[in-house]
């Protein structure tokens, strides 16, 4: 029996402008412990290979702290034995040759030996692994930045079989959704089922998707290992972990999810309607707006959650303005690890009977953190975040003083 150890889109080094750094910081750590987690497995079960779909860092450019910690653990693999076969996802891949000169973050690890790295988008690279009296055939190929939409990033793409024949299994790697499991609004290239049904392998691992899946089309086998953390704070419904497979001769397979806790997350409404006053609303006429959301937060709040209050219905202007939204994130973030409100679905009536998204209503300090935010997702260079943040706590902290006359 072959064990071999799969995992994907480990995200390490995720940046969230919206997060105080030393939170990023124990956020990062606890993205770090997820590819951890497969390592340990793998030198644990003694397999014979250790599989990496794509997305291994969540930039091209990833932060030295979490470069050094994946030689750690090609270090630990190497050491056990163990070979290591990996691609470069949508997040790590250099979109053209003049970003990076075309290499990846990986190309580095390779280069010293420490896993086989397929960079090619286009033509499979392979290597033989031998064990237990079997022949494993290990290919893949890299994210192509270049492809569209409409395009399917494996059709025509040829699996050679080595010099001495066809392997007793061939293994292929790549990172893209498969058809019918692509985010409903995704815009990016997908493998067609019809494409999976005629490639020339037995087992096809897909990164790229978040969420875990295992089918079969005409006999190939098909496993997405899914995030080894839950990547989005509005996300819920799966766990996050890797994968196992053991392959056995005349063509017997099983696989094996294994999943662990995501950080802890949230989200909870507070409808208009608990806000408005009696009798045309829920809330005490003595309670004032605001203390009605702080003592909900109150009650939803951990300190180690990512927490999200959502505040929907048809709100009066008036009241609207007696909601002090300032105080509540303030509290929010203090009583949280991670806190933010989504107001898209709370609408604010004037008193001519017109309504207005309620977060059209900003501050110039707001408006000002919103774009510093914007600018802050387009980058990806940790000492251009590190100055945007730097000027973003400065201006808007004389933003503060001039609003409070200090």
């Amino acid at each position: 029996m072959v064990l071999l150890v799969v995992t994907a889109d480990n995200h390490l080094g995720q940046y969230s402008a919206r997060m105080p750094f030393a939170r990023l910081e124990e956020r990062r750590r606890h993205l770090r412990e997820g590819f951890r987690r497969a390592v340990s497995y793998a030198i644990q079960r003694r397999a014979a290979a250790f599989l990496h779909a794509g997305d291994l860092f969540d930039t091209v450019d990833p932060r030295n702290l979490e470069r050094v910690m994946v030689s750690q653990e090609l270090a630990r693999l190497r050491d056990a034995g163990i070979t290591v076969i990996g691609i470069g996802g949508n997040h790590d891949t250099p979109r053209h040759s003049g970003q990076h000169g075309g290499y990846h973050a990986a190309d580095i690890y390779a280069s010293l030996g420490g896993l086989h790295f397929c960079a090619d988008s286009r033509q499979v690279k392979s290597l033989i692994v031998e064990h237990d009296g079997q022949t494993i055939q290990l290919g893949g190929v890299s994210w192509d930045p270049s492809l569209r939409p409409e395009d399917d990033p494996l059709q025509s793409l040829i699996f050679e079989d080595p010099d001495g024949g066809r392997a007793d299994w061939k293994v292929l790697l790549a990172h893209a959704s498969p058809e019918g499991h692509r985010h409903p609004d995704a815009n990016e290239p997908y493998v067609q089922r019809q494409t999976i049904a005629e490639l020339d392998t037995d087992v096809l691992i897909l990164g790229h998707e978040h969420r875990r899946t295992f089918y079969e089309i005409d006999g190939r086998k098909v496993l997405v290992p899914g995030a080894t953390e839950l990547m989005k704070y509005g996300e819920f419904g799966h766990a996050p972990g890797f994968a196992s497979v053991v392959l056995g001769r005349n063509g017997a397979f099983s696989h094996r999810w294994h999943t662990f806790p995501a950080q802890p997350r949230l989200r909870f409404a507070v409808s208009a309607n608990e806000l408005i006053a009696e009798p045309a609303g829920l809330r005490d006429q003595k309670e004032p707006v605001t203390e009605v959301v702080l003592r909900r937060l109150a009650e939803a709040s951990a300190h180690d959650q990512l927490t999200t209050l959502v505040l929907a219905g048809e709100l009066p202007r008036e009241l609207y303005l007696d909601l002090d939204l300032a105080r509540v994130r303030e509290t929010g973030l203090v009583s949280n690890f991670f806190f933010d409100i989504d107001d898209r679905d709370l609408h604010i009536a004037s008193e001519f009977g017109a309504t207005a998204v309620g977060s059209a209503r900003l501050t110039q300090r707001e408006e000002l953190d919103r774009a510093l935010q914007e600018v802050a997702s387009e980058l990806t260079d940790e000492e251009e975040l590190a100055a945007l943040d730097l000027c973003r706590e400065r201006v808007l902290a004389y933003y503060a003083e001039s609003e409070t006359g200090s």
